[in-house]
């Protein structure tokens, strides 16, 4: 290295730099080389974005509602519980009743996912498609579903799990 010259610079450094054809990562390491193709929406898509796979098909309306008010006994006794623990009222009749509505809430939903003619979705059950998809077929509004769901389990983990770390148990 030479003090008035600096370090010697690299070929092929910084940002923006690309690798030569031929090595592994560079245009020829890809399938098709080069940048990937556009596509343009010939099957009547938006955005050119192709959905590929079956349409999902639309769940029972009852089995819907059962799997709804399951998760939302669920979120809400946990939530209720970690109200309880946040007043620092744990261990008392109404925080085991709230766990115990949330531990039935939960095996209601998981009994009614298991049982119905059409198959569940692969996403998981928590997942805003999935809600989604659940919240049309009991024709509930889409947004406030997904709200109430996510805001009480919120709830429910910052009073029963995070409140307790931060502070300490008693």
């Amino acid at each position: 290295m030479n003090a008035a010259r600096g370090p010697k610079q690299r070929k092929n450094a910084g940002r923006g730099a690309r690798r030569p054809a031929g090595r592994p990562g560079g245009a020829a390491g890809r399938p098709g080389g080069g940048r990937p193709r556009e596509t343009s929406p010939r099957d009547g898509s938006r955005d050119g974005i192709r959905v590929t796979g079956p349409r999902p098909v639309p769940i029972e309306r009852n089995r819907a509602i059962r799997i709804l008010g399951g998760l939302f006994a669920f979120t809400l006794g946990f939530a209720v519980a970690g109200v309880l623990v946040v007043a620092g009222r744990p261990v008392t009749p109404p925080y085991y009743v709230a766990i115990v509505i949330g531990v039935v809430g939960i095996a209601v939903a998981g009994v009614a996912m298991a049982r119905g003619t059409t198959p569940m979705p692969e996403t998981p059950i928590w997942s805003r498609p999935t809600l989604t998809l659940l919240a049309e077929a009991a024709a509930l509004p889409t947004l406030a579903v997904v709200g109430v769901l996510y805001g009480l389990a919120a709830i429910g983990v910052l009073g029963n799990l995070v409140h307790p770390l931060v502070l300490g148990v008693d």
